[in-house]
């Protein structure tokens, strides 16, 4: 199963590089089994880093995985150019196919295709 995961923060305008790879599980799957979506802060740069330093600890490995680059990010300029840039992004990965698993740092929900698939308040009800 192909499938990519981000690390993003929409309050902070901040996005991680995508993990994309071919899976034994969903990537949805693994990011809760890790515990990626707020075991590990809410650092887009720092979360990544640590859900691949845990998928390559797995023995056997669930899959094989690379890290890509997301295009555009704005190094110099105002406030308004990241704002711009992390909209765009979040548009341009809407339209994968299949859609990326987005982990949002800020409120540590997990969704993919527009739709939640895991929320705090999903785990605290049942």
């Amino acid at each position: 199963m192909n499938g990519m995961v981000v690390f993003h923060s929409p309050a902070e305008r901040q996005a991680s590089a995508a993990v994309h790879g071919s899976w034994s599980r969903t990537p949805a799957e693994l990011v809760l089994e890790a515990r990626a979506n707020g075991g590990f802060g809410n650092d887009v740069h720092n979360v990544c880093a640590e859900f691949l330093g845990w998928l390559l600890a797995r023995s056997p490995r669930p899959g094989s995985f690379c890290v890509l680059s997301l295009p555009g990010v704005p190094w110099h300029g105002t406030d308004d150019e990241w704002e711009r840039w992390y909209h765009r992004v979040m548009g341009v990965l809407a339209e994968q196919l299949p859609p990326p698993v987005l982990v949002n740092l800020d409120d540590f929900s997990v969704s993919q295709g527009g739709q939640v698939v895991w929320a705090p308040s999903i785990r605290c009800n049942g």
